[in-house]
């Protein structure tokens, strides 16, 4: 039994990442990320070769579309919702601060973290682009080897109420079932 407010919510280990494009890069060698009309998983610092192979053995190199199977019943589990701003570099970003709009957890400098009041658009991190409204979609590949779920994230506005309608039809038409 977990220790109550210390390690609440449980965490399934993460097999890999699922994107939604490619980068690419312009005529003066800027990259940025390009959307494409398949799922790209590829191997990087959140998916492993084997991992990555695994999910083409299963779906080829260009899939238009995946059988996912979601590890709870609960939204708010598996499709968390939050802002985040990041800090670091070279690689290696950690999580600075995150919140809801209305209440923040942020690094207090020593290794831990303190609540504060979320400003959301007010915040200077926010205006200054440093922070951004973030979906995790978490989900298991049933038909592919592994036990972990792969994650989408996505701080499209439009992205993110697509999947909350679609959820929220899928739990309507299958309410019976939850019970």
């Amino acid at each position: 039994m977990p220790i109550k407010g210390w390690c609440d919510t449980p965490r399934i280990p993460r097999i890999g990442k699922i994107h939604l494009g490619v980068r690419t890069e312009n005529d003066r060698g800027k990259t940025y990320p390009k959307a494409v009309d398949y799922f790209v998983v590829k191997p990087d610092e959140s998916t492993s070769e084997a991992a990555a192979q695994a999910f083409h053995s299963v779906y080829g190199d260009t899939p238009r579309e995946i059988t996912i199977a979601f590890p709870t019943n609960d939204p708010e589990q598996f499709f968390p919702q939050y802002l985040a701003a990041y800090q670091g570099g070279g690689g290696k970003y950690k999580l600075y601060c995150s919140g809801d709009g209305e209440t923040a957890q942020r690094a207090d400098g020593k290794g831990g973290r303190v609540q504060i009041q979320c400003a959301y658009k007010d915040c200077p991190i926010y205006q200054a682009s440093k922070c951004k409204e973030l979906g995790r979609l978490q989900f298991f590949l049933p038909e592919v080897p592994g036990i972990g779920v792969w994650q989408i994230d996505t701080s499209s506005f439009h992205t993110t109420s697509n999947l909350n309608g679609a959820i929220q039809m899928i739990r309507a038409l299958t309410a019976d079932e939850l019970q």
